[in-house]
């Protein structure tokens, strides 16, 4: 599949080079989602620097103000090949569910964060496919 296309690409004259630096050169900025609010006090973003390969979780207590780390995709894997495709704030913000991928896998693994110390809880819910996470209305737990 891929020596067709390679075959034409060397026949057109193009420096591959060029072409990848001026790419780069686009897509390096800082991408920001808006803010949601998860409580009186608790708003989060996802923040993605230039050229990182996955956007990290940010909270802060209100618009503006200083913005913390709650999440980096980045720090789960060496290669950075694992994301964070889903996340869910318990109702009173003090929780949040979030679901990592591996590679690009559908296969889900479920942790739950305490957002005041951004340290998972123990506990893991593994092979999950297709999921998503909400909240009991007691935050004694989610569905997912």
């Amino acid at each position: 599949q891929n020596a067709l296309p390679q075959s034409y690409l060397s026949s057109c004259g193009i420096d591959r080079a060029l072409v990848h630096e001026e790419l780069e050169m686009n897509y390096n900025y800082a991408k920001i989602d808006s803010y949601s609010r998860h409580s009186d006090t608790l708003l989060a973003f996802f923040e993605k620097e230039g050229l990182e390969n996955q956007a990290v979780l940010f909270t802060c207590t209100h618009p503006g103000g200083e913005p913390t780390i709650l999440l980096d995709p980045n720090l789960l894997s060496d290669d950075s090949t694992k994301s964070v495709p889903s996340v869910s704030f318990s109702n009173d913000g003090t929780k949040l569910a979030y679901a990592v991928a591996d590679g690009g896998s559908d296969w889900r693994t479920l942790y739950v964060r305490d957002v005041a110390s951004a340290m998972d809880e123990k506990d893991e819910i593994r092979w999950c496919k297709f999921t998503s996470m909400e909240w009991s209305s007691d935050d004694q737990g989610f569905y997912y």
